[in-house]
């Protein structure tokens, strides 16, 4: 994977000439900060950091963020105005923090563009700051002079005025090389360079012996200052040496290319942030490769991606026409990054491109088949379809002092992306705990969203079909093995819509028969609802943890007299014999609890949602 990043870096500095990563600016408006060393007067002046000036203002300034945890505030530009008029900011002051750096590796006496602002910065600090006042309230008043608002401000950067010319010293060509020195240098006095082999390239020669790769970047993960960490638990330097060790040219690709990823590649899945690595097994790996990458995962990820994947399989076969191989393929990282660490969950790696564009063109057939049971739902493939938001959203997860435990739904990605073996009870129990979690309200301990009490039956109803559609999906990608009918004995006297939806579910008898008991509980609370029983009692008479054979039995009686007492057995008759009957004689494969809890709420589900949007015989209003 290292490798990979690797070779995003050098891309990146092949083809677009970058050699240090610039951060994404919020936008808003900049601010100069004018220091006249003419008079030692302050003064300010906006310019614009709205759509495409915001990157460009970015570059122009060398914003390449601020520096994390506890490491001194190498920077003229920032996001705060503090950091460059704040000397008692200590190491996060960044006009004395850079001072200091140049002066200790004697900067000013090797490189005369460095010497040039070395000399901007001391004049200033010695006209400005000879007492280590804190500017800052005096910025504000000039501010509100000229009318300013310091919330508007997203970036603001050093310029001084000498003989009535303003230089912009993020400009200067001392500022970018600097830069470049602390990208490449940063803490090699603490830990000096020694001759060795890079760990990534492998050449001998010059090397840091602490990478100090960017905090909160899962580059990070190699990390020195953790004696366990260290090759023979010491941190002398034959043990460093061992430990992991880079050259500069590697570190500075590796940066550039990490740069890239977190703002490029980088996603959410519900509570869980990805980073998705492509990687190529024979070429180069050019931005538009990496371009196409990411858009191909995000044809399985959500509908909006999966409206770009025609022209996502046409840029892949196009690129792969070049190629003697199928090549492309991705490493998934999972992680939680953090102020001065990363917070690493796990890693898929080797997904071959093709697996997004095939999960994505089965949910697409599986969420068509689903839209026609339920025409009257507008958009109806857009709600069906299931990409990994909208499993992430189903699928309910722990939260532990706020923090949400990833590990069972990346678990589930993995087996969708790598084809590997999945428990398909796994998947029924988060179906029935989602159930429960909307039902009773308790959703204090997990990641489900909570909807309002009118809102929740919607909620379980379209879960519960749409666990159905996952289901399939895994079955269709080999993940899962489950009992599937390609055909289903002619269910007599049953509505043909009903019979065509067990069949595109791939129904086995039981299930059927579960299942129209469901429908008919669905009927029976359709009817409670119509006379004010708006939580539907008929639902306190399933166990939402699981049925054994017997409770279904007893349920079955439940419903037949809960038909005769709303007055529409007659109508449902045909329905409860049919059940009845595939239940009877199926006895025996009613042996897993949970199961049976599914099916019966899964015909629940099928039967109340077609009411909720009209779709069925008797239409349910919500409130």
């Amino acid at each position: 994977m290292f490798e990979s990043i690797l070779k995003i870096g050098e891309s990146l500095r092949e083809y677009r000439g970058e050699d240090i990563p610039i951060e994404q600016v919020r936008e808003g408006l900049g601010l100069k900060i004018i220091f006249n060393l003419d008079d030692c007067t302050i003064d300010c002046e906006l310019f614009e950091c709205k759509g495409d000036k915001a990157k460009e203002k970015a570059r122009e300034f060398v914003w390449i963020g601020n520096a994390r945890g506890n490491a001194p505030q190498l920077r003229l530009t920032t996001n705060n105005p503090e950091y460059l008029l704040n000397p008692k900011k200590k190491n996060k002051w960044g006009i004395g923090a850079i001072l200091k750096y140049i002066e200790e590796r004697k900067l000013y006496s090797y490189d005369k563009e460095i010497g040039k602002l070395y000399h901007y910065l001391r004049e200033l600090k010695e006209s400005f700051f000879i007492n280590n006042e804190d500017l800052t309230s005096k910025l504000k008043d000039i501010c509100n002079k000229k009318k300013i608002s310091l919330k508007e401000i997203t970036l603001c950067t050093v310029s001084v005025s000498k003989n009535g010319i303003i230089i912009d010293l993020a400009k200067e060509q001392g500022y970018g090389r600097l830069i470049r020195h602390i990208l490449r240098y940063e803490k090699t006095l603490k830990y000096p360079l020694k001759h060795g082999k890079c760990h990534i390239c492998g050449k001998e020669g010059e090397v840091l012996i602490n990478p100090d790769y960017p905090k909160g970047t899962f580059l990070g993960i190699y990390v020195i200052d953790k004696i366990g960490f260290l090759s023979g638990v010491s941190k002398s330097e034959s043990s460093l040496l061992k430990t992991h060790t880079v050259c500069f040219d590697c570190k500075e690709k590796l940066v550039l290319g990490m740069n890239y990823i977190n703002k490029h590649l980088s996603t959410r899945i519900g509570n869980l942030t990805a980073w998705i690595v492509p990687t190529i097994l024979n070429g180069e790996i050019t931005p538009n490769v990496i371009t196409y990458c990411k858009e191909a995962f995000e044809v399985a990820n959500s509908f909006s991606g999966f409206e770009k994947i025609r022209e996502v399989e046409e840029k892949v076969e196009l690129l792969s026409r070049r190629l003697t191989i199928s090549p492309y393929i991705v490493n998934i990282i999972f992680g939680r990054p953090q102020q001065s660490q990363f917070i690493f969950q796990a890693l898929i790696p080797d997904v071959p491109v093709t697996r997004f564009i095939q999960i994505c063109c089965i949910s697409k057939e599986l969420a068509r088949k689903m839209s026609k049971h339920f025409p009257y739902l507008a958009h109806g493939v857009e709600r069906w379809f299931i990409g990994f938001k909208e499993i992430s959203y189903l699928f309910p997860l722990t939260k532990v002092n706020g923090d949400v435990r990833g590990k069972p739904l990346i678990e589930l990605f993995n087996a969708m992306l790598k084809g590997t073996y999945y428990p398909r009870e796994h998947i029924i129990q988060r179906a029935l705990l989602y159930v429960r979690i909307h039902r009773f309200g308790n959703y204090g301990g997990y990641n489900i969203v909570e909807v309002n009490k009118e809102a929740r039956e919607r909620e379980i109803c379209r879960g519960l079909l749409l666990y159905n559609l996952l289901l399939n999906i895994l079955v269709e990608l080999g993940v899962i093995e489950m009992e599937r009918l390609k055909e289903l004995s002619v269910l007599e006297g049953v509505d043909k819509d009903i019979a065509d939806f067990c069949l595109d579910q791939g129904y086995s008898e039981w299930q059927t028969g579960l299942f129209l008991l469901g429908v008919l509980i669905g009927m029976i609370g359709i009817e409670q609802f119509k006379r004010g029983d708006k939580k539907k009692s008929i639902l306190d008479k399933i166990d939402f943890d699981g049925m054994s054979v017997e409770k279904v039995k007893w349920l079955a009686n439940v419903i037949v007299e809960g038909l005769r007492n709303y007055r529409i057995l007659e109508f449902n008759e045909t329905i409860y014999a049919q059940a009845k009957k595939l239940i009877d004689r199926n006895i025996d494969r009613l042996k897993n609890p949970l199961d049976n809890t599914f099916y019966v709420l899964s015909g629940y589900a099928y039967s109340t949602f077609r009411a909720i949007t009209g779709g069925g015989k008797h239409e349910q209003v919500t409130e």
